[in-house]
C-alpha cells in the first residue's frame, strides 16, 4: 500500500507561487486604482469648495480695508499698496474694487490656478462710480504684496493628488467652443453708493464673465493657457465693456486624474449669485 507523505512537489509549489503572485498583482492594482479614484474625487471636491469660496468673496465684496495703507499707481498705471501713516481706512486714491478673476492653469503649470483681484482706475472720474460702464477702462490687476500685510492680490493655489487642468471653456450656441483664460466674477452695478476714492463699493449686482483673448485665438485650445504675467498685461488693456454685460452661459473647467478619470466643474449663476458645481462625467467638449 502506497503511503502519502504529504507536502507539494516542486511543480505544484511553482504553480501555487505563480497563481499567488498574479492574485497579489491584481489586488494591488485594484487597490491602487480605487485609491487613485478616491483621491481624484477628493481633489475635485476641494477645488469645487475653493472656487465657491472665491466666488463668495466676490459676492460679498470682500476687499482689504486697511488703515495706514493707500493705493497708488506707477508710471505704467499699475496699482499697488503702500504704507501711508494717517491714511483713513478705505481711502483708495481712485482704486475701486471691480471683482475677482480666477486664472485656471497657465502655459507652464496644469495643476495650479491664480486668483486675481480686479481693481479699477477711477482717479479721473468726475463723480462717484455707479456702473461699471461709467469707466472707459480699468487698467487692473497685480497689486503688489506688502511685507506687513496678509493681503496678496494674486493668490496661487494648487490641485492635489495629481489632478490636472486640461482647459476652461464655454460653449456658444450652436458653436464654437470658446477657450477661456480666466473666470471673472465682476460687479456691474455699484448700487449708487460707491465713492471714487474708496476701496469698498457697496456693490449690489455681480455677474459672470469669461475673460478671453481679444481676437479669434479664443477658439484655439492652445491659447487657453497663458502665463500670469501675460494675463496681467493683457487684461489691463481690456475695456470695461468686455465685462459689463450678463454672461448667460456656464463656464466649464475640464479636469483629469492620474488614472484617466475625468470631471468637470461648471461655474454659473445660482440664486442671484455665482456658484461652482462639480460633475464626475466624461464630456465631449473636454476631449477635443
Amino acid at each position: 500500500m502506497k503511503v502519502n507523505r504529504g507536502g507539494f512537489t516542486i511543480l505544484e509549489s511553482m504553480i501555487f507561487l505563480t497563481v499567488s503572485a498574479v492574485m497579489f498583482v491584481g489586488v494591488a492594482t485594484m487597490f491602487r486604482d480605487t485609491q487613485g479614484s478616491t483621491q481624484f474625487s477628493q481633489s475635485v471636491r476641494e477645488f469645487e469648495t475653493s472656487l465657491n469660496g472665491i466666488l463668495n468673496d466676490a459676492n460679498t465684496g470682500v476687499f482689504p480695508d486697511i488703515e495706514n495703507k493707500s493705493c497708488a499707481y506707477d508710471a505704467f498705471r499699475k496699482p499697488s499698496f503702500s504704507n501711508n501713516v494717517g491714511q483713513q481706512t478705505g481711502d483708495g486714491n481712485g482704486c475701486v474694487l471691480l471683482g475677482k478673476a480666477i486664472q485656471i492653469g497657465t502655459d507652464t503649470s496644469d495643476d495650479r490656478y491664480y486668483v486675481h483681484t480686479l481693481i479699477g482706475d477711477n482717479r479721473n472720474a468726475s463723480s462717484d462710480l455707479n456702473y461699471l460702464a461709467d469707466q472707459a477702462g480699468f487698467n487692473a490687476l497685480a497689486v503688489s504684496t506688502l511685507a506687513d500685510s496678509s493681503f496678496d492680490s494674486v493668490e496661487e493655489l494648487s490641485l492635489k493628488w495629481g489632478t490636472k487642468i486640461k482647459y476652461t471653456y464655454y460653449k456658444q450656441s450652436p458653436s464654437p467652443q470658446v477657450f477661456v483664460w480666466a473666470i471673472g466674477a465682476v460687479y456691474t452695478n455699484f448700487g449708487g453708493s460707491s465713492s471714487s476714492s474708496r476701496f469698498t463699493n457697496g456693490q449690489s449686482r455681480i455677474t459672470l464673465a469669461a475673460i478671453t483673448p481679444n481676437d479669434a485665438s479664443a477658439n484655439i485650445k492652445t491659447n487657453a493657457l497663458v502665463s500670469v504675467a501675460d494675463f496681467e498685461n493683457s487684461i489691463r488693456s481690456l475695456a470695461t465693456s468686455d465685462y459689463d454685460e450678463n454672461f448667460g452661459d456656464v463656464i466649464s473647467v475640464c479636469l483629469v486624474g492620474g488614472n484617466g478619470e475625468q470631471a468637470v466643474i461648471d461655474v454659473g449663476t445660482s440664486e442671484g449669485g455665482l456658484s461652482a458645481v462639480a460633475k464626475f462625467e466624461t464630456r465631449p467638449e473636454c476631449n477635443v
